[in-house]
């Protein structure tokens, strides 16, 4: 009988082991059914967010690998780079303990993007477009070489040579003074907001605002390519006046439509104001710059022979 005991008593604890197995592969299924769950909403579209994120900050790649080459920035415009500076500045800044706790993503994928800006925009600096700068700046001295002795040609040669560095000259510390210009606004806000606001959630709120405006003119700068002012032989207003997408950075376009469209999806899921307004109007922006360059990619000159590329000059309409 003690035998048969010590038999049933055995076999009960096999039962309580398997059962207890069981259980255990049964809690593992369900965390790992909600790790599923979690991962096919919120969290997918996080992490696909940030990687696209540094997608958009990498897409001027090719751009820049084409400006090293040529060793001259043509006629692309630094603007799109000045404000992805001061929008990764100010996520930054929200993404730190003081402002925005537990945001560390936030930070690394904007520190990033920051040194990938710096380092484009530092190649304005190296190879600035001097033959168009001259140009535009003093489009009748070639003109006025042809008509006059060897001498007097070589003498305003040496003038447009001067001409030429102080317009770099300029270029270089136009670009410089707005560097610091964002530098400079930075640090305000930064105190601003450190001594007028003690808590997390009304920090979070001020510079959460701040990012929106900032992101929106992000996403936004493109469009500059489209909108500024004509001037003579169309050497502005380069898209639509010359109907030209030459000069338009069409991989920065894309990513910033793909980076709105997928940070817009994740804030409506988490009813996230502040993600929305700067993102869904990134959106927007980005499909803008799309249709745009879809509407005018046959229509860009390109240069034959060799030869150099010339612009048509639009025609005033009666």
């Amino acid at each position: 009988m003690v035998a048969h005991a010590d038999t049933i008593r055995t076999v009960i604890g096999i039962i309580d082991l398997i059962s207890s197995v069981v259980q255990d592969i049964t809690d593992r299924e369900l965390d790992v059914d909600e790790f599923l769950r979690a991962l096919t909403t919120d969290s997918l579209l996080f992490h696909t967010g940030n990687v696209i994120s540094f997608a958009l900050f990498a897409s001027p790649i090719p751009t820049m690998v084409g400006v090293v080459k040529k060793k001259s920035v043509e006629e692309f415009q630094p603007y799109p780079y000045l404000a992805t500076v001061m929008n990764c500045l100010f996520w930054i800044f929200y993404g730190t303990p003081i402002v925005h706790p537990h945001s560390t993503l936030v930070v690394t994928i904007n520190a990033i993007g920051l040194v990938m800006e710096l380092c484009y925009l530092s190649l304005f600096l190296l190879y600035p477009n001097k033959d168009a700068k001259s140009k535009t700046k003093y489009p009748r001295v070639r003109n006025y070489n042809l008509c006059v002795c060897n001498h007097a040609s070589c003498f305003d040669k040496k003038k447009i040579k001067r001409s030429r560095e102080s317009l770099i000259t300029y270029e270089a510390v136009k670009l410089l003074a707005t560097l610091l210009t964002e530098l400079v606004v930075y640090v305000i806000v930064i105190v601003s907001v450190l001594k007028t606001c003690h808590t997390h959630p009304k920090r979070s709120e001020i510079v959460g605002v701040i990012c929106i405006v900032f992101g929106l003119i992000m996403y936004g700068s493109p469009c500059l390519v489209m909108v500024r002012l004509l001037e003579t032989r169309c050497t502005d207003y380069k898209v639509i006046a010359t109907r030209s997408v030459e000069f338009m950075p069409f991989w920065l376009s894309a990513a910033s439509f793909s980076n709105g469209l997928i940070w817009m999806v994740y804030a409506l899921l988490r009813f996230d104001l502040y993600i929305l307004i700067a993102n869904g109007g990134g959106a927007l922006l980005g499909a803008c710059q799309l249709i745009l360059y879809l509407c005018y990619r046959n229509a860009t000159p390109k240069p034959k022979g060799g030869k150099e590329l010339e612009l048509p000059v639009s025609q005033p309409s009666n």
